[in-house]
């Protein structure tokens, strides 16, 4: 097996003493790149198409970045019910990511059963209409999931982890994912071999306010109730996420609400916060304004940046930026936020630099 892409990737990660998990995923109908090439999109049922109340907000130019969603026909994407064979086939598919995981070295594998994809699709009772055994109650609903983790489990060695990504609410979904479900749920993966559960949520696409509440929580700590409830329920570790200060997850896992926090836009604001947090250095975190521009450039089909950090999205620019075989004297006359981050990317790459400003404060 040929020792390159993702398996240099998972080296290069373990060599600074950090562990790397891959995410498995089948986007389902949220998969935009068939719906750009016109590939029909499987789904457990027929799909009810709902109107969005999003486009009234945009402007013509910020429209015009959503024309993948259209299709190359214009009609918008093309789905399909699922065989039986057809489930067989996406385990088998799966299994067969995971045990690549592996041997390229990776630490573990997440399959992700939240947020709209394929595997949320069946769990959800609003978009998992069918009528055979994977459809109905809770746990035929589950089944896809779990002969997942069965699959997963035998193409891997039997200490190789398997994470699962539930969702524990479904905002604005009239009949979708309750609380109530995704303990079942969580059950049940415990059972067929799952090592740890991921609670997170997910909302209504149709509704733009939703986004706030889910997947990416604007409340602070919004989803710790989920994440007790399923602590309760499970004998595996439980994963706390969405918009989680690291002083409050401290104080759960303390309280045993969860076992690990995860962090996602803390984490492009500033990628140094957990080792800023191991070395008592608190202090120095970037933080998080939670102000969405990362993942609002996604939605335009955009790289993702961030408000706070001109590096996130342009890293590959770090090795070329201010960069000079000897060590400068460089003045840097305006102190508005431009002139700070040109005498701050100027001094870490070992320049001497003054940075000169009329008025009595920066920025």
């Amino acid at each position: 097996y040929k020792r390159q892409g993702l398996s240099e990737l998972a080296e290069r990660v373990q060599r600074h003493g950090a562990k790397i998990v891959a995410q498995l995923n089948h986007s389902g109908k949220m998969a935009q790149e068939d719906t750009a090439a016109g590939r029909p999109i499987p789904v457990p049922s027929p799909v009810t198409p709902s109107r969005s109340d999003m486009f009234p907000v945009l402007t013509r130019a910020e429209i015009g970045n959503f024309i993948k969603a259209a299709g190359p026909d214009g009609k918008g994407p093309q789905y399909y019910e699922m065989s039986v064979e057809q489930i067989a086939e996406t385990v088998a598919g799966f299994a067969a990511a995971a045990n690549r995981a592996q041997r390229a070295g990776f630490d573990g594998i997440e399959l992700h059963a939240g947020h709209g994809y394929l595997l949320a699709n069946f769990l959800s009772p609003y978009t998992n209409q069918r009528s055979d055994d994977y459809g109905g109650c809770a746990e035929n609903r589950a089944r896809f999931l779990l002969e997942t983790i069965r699959a997963v489990r035998t193409a891997t060695t039997d200490n190789f982890p398997i994470i699962v990504r539930l969702d524990a609410r479904e905002y604005r979904v009239e009949g979708g994912i309750t609380p109530e479900d995704c303990v079942i749920t969580a059950r049940l993966c415990e059972q067929a071999g799952a090592d740890a559960i991921d609670v997170s949520a997910y909302g209504s696409v149709s509704h733009a306010i939703a986004f706030t509440e889910a997947p990416l929580v604007h409340e602070p700590g919004g989803f710790i109730p989920f994440a007790t409830a399923v602590k309760k329920a499970v004998g595996i570790p439980v994963i706390g996420v969405g918009r989680i200060e690291p002083e409050v997850a401290e104080q759960h896992i303390g309280a045993g609400d969860f076992d690990f926090l995860a962090l996602g836009r803390r984490l492009l604001a500033d990628p140094e916060l957990p080792n800023k947090l191991a070395a008592g250095q608190d202090n120095a975190i970037r933080p998080c304004i939670y102000c969405y521009i990362c993942v609002s450039q996604i939605f335009i089909n955009k790289q993702v940046c961030c408000a706070v950090n001109h590096s996130t999205g342009r890293e590959h620019e770090g090795d070329i930026i201010a960069c000079s075989s000897i060590g400068k004297n460089i003045l840097v006359i305006g102190g508005g936020p431009g002139g700070m981050e040109a005498a701050r990317l100027l001094a870490e790459k070992g320049h001497r630099v003054s940075l000169w400003e009329k008025d009595r404060d920066l920025g």
